[in-house]
This record gives C-alpha cells, structure tokens and sequence, in this order.
C-alpha cells in the first residue's frame, strides 16, 4: 500500500478507529473495515465501515464537496433503513465513519439467484420507500437509487450511497454549473437526461425501475448501446413484467408501470405514496 495511506491496514484513525481491512477500492473513494478502539459513542470493540476520497482527488474542490456534501445527507437521515452516518474525521482527506452492514446488495442477489420471489421484491422496495421518504422529508434527492444502492442486511434492506444525492431546491446542475446530468443511466428518470430540476419523483422513477429489474431480472429499458437506453427512457414503453412473471399480479405491474410515466406527474408523488400502494397488495 501508498507510503502513509490513511487508510492502510493497522491505522488508527481520529486515536480510535482501527482499520481492519480494506474493502473496496473505487474511482472516488476507498472503503474500509474498521473496529472502535477508543471512547465513541458508538461502543468500543464495534465495528464500523470508513469511507475516504481516494486522496489524488483531494485537491478537486467539486468532489470533495460532493463527498461532505453526501455526509451532510447522510447525517439527516435516521431511518432504520438507510445506512447510519456517526461522523466525518478530516484525516485529510475527508473520511467518513458509517454503520458497518453485513449481507449482501440486491444486485449481488440477483446476479447470483435471478429475480426475487415477489414478496421479497415488493418488501425490498417499501424498506427503501422508508429510507426515501425520510430523506425527501429533508429535500434530499437520492438520484442513484439501483439494486447495487440497496443492500439486504439480516434486518432488512438499507439504503446506501447517498454520494450524487442534492437539495431539491437547487437546480439540476453540477457543482461547477455545467448542466451535466448525474446518476447511472438505466435507472434515470426522464428528466434526470434531460438536465431539468428533480424532485421526489425521480427517485420514484428508480424505485420502479429497480421493482421492475427484482421482478424480472433486467431493467426495463436494457440495451448494449447507450443512446438505446436513453431512447426508450424518454420514448419508448416498458416491456410488460407478466409476460415473464405470470405470478405477478396485474395490480403490482400497474403499480410498477405508474412509477415509470414519462410525465413526473403521473407518478407516485411521494415514496410513501408508492410505499402505500404496495402494502395494500
């Protein structure tokens, strides 16, 4: 490992953080394994995972914002199903100290079993609408929300990855201004693409999406090219899910499909909104 790489195996960090192990190894961040060593309001002897920018990208303003700027959302959500923020330590640079999970992330999950059995798939979404709900109570747009972002744990499901999240009364922009669009393609509302400012209802896009990909094992608008994807994002219909699962019922592929309408509003005006209707299947 680099010469003095905070994140190396044995250090401590902040005089109490011992780094175990590391986990992954990011374009943007390192992630850590780490045990409580000293007084923390979290319990000595636990363990916690650490989140550092990769230190190369410590002199670019924009990502180090970015990173507090995730921190900073992390910290206002106390849902029980999103992953808990204890603290930010300025090593340099910025470190994050979070809840450690264990278990496994629903992209794992289908990878290795194929889609979830409906219950499963449906009780996934609504832990997630628990997390989001909260989240946009505090105008926090998540903007990322996949199976990779949603991890399973024994105690349910957790939210995770709050890095692209924004206040929802900025406009959709970079940091810099540059009107770029953020998040991962196949799971972006229409007008996510089209740079316009998002609210809640983008994140109810992704929810659907990521209901519909737990369903059927593939993303509703699943292309090898790029400009595909994009296309039948703003223009085309999503392939019907009981064409391949029969066992879904035709009110949970409305509720699925409703989440996907072009025109934000006429879709679920709230996670909690879309969280109700899957209760009541």
């Amino acid at each position: 490992m680099p010469s003095g790489d905070p994140l190396a195996v044995h250090a401590l960090i902040a005089g109490k953080y011992r780094v175990l192990d590391r986990i992954d190894d990011g374009s943007m961040s390192i992630v850590a394994r780490a045990r409580v060593e000293g007084p923390s309001t979290i319990g000595v002897g636990n363990l916690v995972a650490l989140k550092v920018l990769h230190p190369e990208l410590a002199g670019d303003p924009e990502l180090v914002e970015r990173f507090r700027r995730e921190a900073r959302a992390l910290g206002r959500v106390r849902s029980p199903h999103a992953v808990r923020m204890y603290e930010v330590v300025e090593i340099p640079p910025p470190c994050m100290v979070m809840e450690w999970l264990e278990g496994e992330d629903l992209d794992h999950r289908i990878a290795e079993d194929g889609p979830l059995p409906v219950d499963e798939a449906v009780r996934a979404i609504v832990e997630a609408c628990d997390a989001m709900s909260e989240a946009h109570a505090h105008g926090i747009i998540h903007r990322d929300l996949k199976p990779s972002n949603l991890f399973l744990t024994p105690s349910g499901v957790k939210v995770i990855d709050f890095g692209i999240a924004k206040d929802a009364v900025t406009p959709e922009t970079s940091l810099t201004g540059t009107g770029a669009a953020m998040g991962s393609p196949l799971y972006m509302a229409p007008e996510q693409i089209r740079c316009e400012r998002v609210d809640a209802r983008a994140d109810v896009w992704a929810l659907g999406v990521t209901l519909y990909e737990l369903l059927v094992g593939v993303t509703p608008f699943e292309s090898e090219v790029p400009a595909m994807v994009l296309a039948g994002i703003l223009g085309r219909s999503a392939p019907p899910i009981r064409d391949d699962r029969p066992d879904v019922s035709e009110k949970l592929e409305a509720i699925v499909f409703r989440c996907l309408e072009k025109d934000k509003s006429a879709r679920f005006a709230s996670a909690s909104a879309l969280a109700e209707a899957l209760e009541d299947l």
